[in-house]
C-alpha cells in the first residue's frame, strides 16, 4: 500500500509539471516578444517593435544674459559671496517706504522722539556660507526710483545713486531657518526729521508722492566687512519711528513708514566671474558651447546664465529602413557630483522653454498630468546625497521632438533651462550638468520609436 501511495504522488507531480509545461508553450505561441535595440544593432523579427535609441547626442552650450529683471520678485537679496564655478556676487535691494496718512495721527504736546529702525523679515532663502556674520548697511538714495517712458521692468544692472555715508547698519549671524524680524538702527538725526514732520503733518508727508519726492527711497546693501553669503527677504519692509507720549506716565508708541511701490523693488546683482570658465562669456560673446566649457552645462539666471540642448542629429532617425514615429523621449540631465551642497543648492525646479536662434524662451515644454490636463515639467529632481551617481533632472520630450524631427530647414531650434518666476529672478540656485562627453555624469537621451521590418 504504502508503496502504491507513493507511486500515485510522482504520477500527480508528473502530470503538474507536464501541465505547467504546456502552459508556458500556449502562452509564448500567442505573444510576439517585442525587441529593444541599443544602439544600431537590429534584430529582424519581421514583426511591429519599440526600438530604443540611445546614440543621438544632445549639444549643450551656455547662453549669456547681460540683463534679467528683478523688479517686483516679492524677494529682497542683500549680501556677497565667491563661488569658484560663478564668480563673486554682490546684491543690493532698491526700494520705496512712505508715511503713514497723517490725517489720522494726533500727537500730545508731550511726545518725545526716541529711534528709528528699518525692519526686515528673512524668508529662509540663502546662498553661500552663513557661519560668519553678515555685515549690513542702509543707505538713502539720492534719486528716485524711475522708470522710462518706455521702461516697464528693472533689471539686475540698474542703479540709482546714494547718499555715500549709510544711515543705517548692523552685522550680525543669520540662521537659515530663523524668520524672525531684525531691526537695524537708523541714524537719530534723521529720526528725528521724519518724527518732526509726521507731527507737523508737513507737505512732505501730506502724500506717499510728496514722501518720496522728498525722500527718494532706500538701499539695503552688504556692509564693508568680509561677508560670505546672500540672504532673501520678504518685501513685507517697514522703516519705523518709535516716540513715547507722557500720559502722565510715558507711553511707547510708533510712526510705520511702509514698504510701497513693489513693481519699483528691484535687486541689483553684480557678478565678477574672473578666473572661472564663465569669464569669456560677455555681451558680445554671447554663447559658448559645452565643448569649451570643461564639458559642462550652466545655470544661474538670476546672473544671466542659461543652459540650452539642442538636437542636431534627430532627424537621421528618418535615415533608418524600419522608422516609424517616436512614441516616447526622455531626457535625463544629471548635475555635477561635487558641484552642489546644502549651501551652493540646485534649483528645486527647472522649466525646459523652446527656443530658436534668438535663445529667447517661447513657451514651457508640458506632460499630461494625473487629471489628464497639460502640466509644466519641472524637471522631477532627485537628490543622491551619498553617491551622486543619481541625481538628476528628467524630462519627457516626446511631444517636442514629435514636433521637431519634422522640421526640414536646418535650425538651432532646442531647449533652455530655467526656473519659473518668481526663482528667475529672485533665486540664486545654480546647476553645472555635464555634456554627452563629461567622464562623470553625462546628459543622456532615450528615443523610443516604432520600427516596422521591411
Amino acid at each position: 500500500m504504502r508503496a502504491l501511495l507513493y507511486n500515485y504522488s510522482r504520477f500527480m507531480l508528473m502530470m503538474r509539471n507536464i501541465l505547467c509545461t504546456l502552459a508556458v508553450i500556449m502562452l509564448f505561441c500567442n505573444c510576439k516578444k517585442a525587441y529593444i535595440q541599443f544602439g544600431g544593432e537590429f534584430v529582424d523579427n519581421g514583426t511591429t517593435n519599440i526600438v530604443l535609441v540611445d546614440t543621438i547626442t544632445p549639444l549643450v552650450s551656455t547662453i549669456y544674459r547681460d540683463s534679467v529683471s528683478t523688479s517686483g520678485s516679492g524677494t529682497l537679496l542683500v549680501g556677497s559671496y565667491r563661488d569658484s564655478l560663478f564668480g563673486s556676487v554682490t546684491c543690493k535691494s532698491f526700494m520705496n517706504v512712505v508715511p503713514p496718512t497723517i490725517t489720522t495721527l494726533n500727537f500730545s504736546a508731550s511726545a518725545r522722539f526716541d529711534s528709528i529702525r528699518l525692519i526686515l523679515k528673512p524668508n529662509k532663502s540663502y546662498y553661500g556660507d552663513t557661519i560668519n556674520p553678515q555685515p549690513i548697511n542702509v543707505y538713502q538714495l539720492a534719486a528716485p526710483i524711475q522708470l522710462g517712458e518706455t521702461q516697464f521692468l528693472l533689471y539686475n544692472n540698474s542703479d540709482f545713486p546714494i547718499n555715500p555715508t549709510p544711515i543705517g547698519s548692523i552685522s550680525r549671524t543669520f540662521h537659515p531657518s530663523d524668520t524672525s524680524s531684525i531691526q537695524i538702527p537708523l541714524n537719530d538725526a534723521l529720526g528725528q526729521q521724519l518724527f518732526d514732520l509726521v507731527v507737523n503733518k508737513a507737505d512732505q508727508v501730506k502724500t506717499a508722492a510728496d514722501f518720496i519726492a522728498y525722500f527718494n527711497g532706500l538701499q539695503v546693501a552688504p556692509g564693508t566687512g568680509p561677508s560670505t553669503s546672500v540672504f532673501g527677504f520678504s518685501d513685507s519692509v517697514t522703516m519705523r519711528v518709535y516716540y513715547h507720549e507722557a500720559n502722565p506716565s510715558p507711553v511707547s508708541k510708533a510712526i510705520d513708514f511702509a514698504y510701497a511701490n513693489k513693481n519699483l523693488q528691484f535687486n541689483q546683482i553684480h557678478y565678477d566671474r574672473t578666473g572661472t570658465l564663465l569669464e569669456p562669456l560677455n555681451p558680445t560673446n554671447l554663447e559658448m558651447p559645452s565643448s569649451q566649457m570643461g564639458n559642462m552645462g550652466f545655470v544661474q539666471t538670476a546672473t544671466g546664465i542659461v543652459a540650452k540642448i539642442r538636437f542636431p542629429t534627430l532627424r537621421n532617425l528618418l535615415q533608418r529602413p524600419d522608422y516609424a514615429k517616436i512614441v516616447r523621449a526622455e531626457l535625463d540631465i544629471e548635475p555635477i557630483r561635487g558641484t552642489y551642497v546644502t549651501h551652493f543648492a540646485l534649483p528645486p525646479q527647472l522649466e525646459a522653454y523652446t527656443t530658436t536662434v534668438l535663445n529667447q524662451p517661447l513657451a514651457p515644454i508640458t506632460a499630461p498630468a494625473i487629471n489628464g490636463q497639460l502640466v509644466n515639467q519641472m524637471g522631477n529632481l532627485t537628490i543622491d546625497w551619498i553617491y551622486g551617481q543619481n541625481t538628476m533632472y528628467s524630462y519627457d520630450v516626446t511631444a517636442y521632438l514629435q514636433q521637431q524631427i519634422v522640421i526640414t530647414d536646418n535650425n538651432k531650434n532646442g531647449l533652455l533651462l530655467q526656473p519659473s518666476t518668481p526663482a528667475f529672478n529672485s533665486s540664486l540656485n545654480r546647476l553645472v550638468f555635464g555634456d554627452s562627453d563629461n567622464p562623470n555624469n553625462s546628459i543622456k537621451l532615450k528615443v523610443y520609436y516604432i520600427s516596422i521590418q521591411p
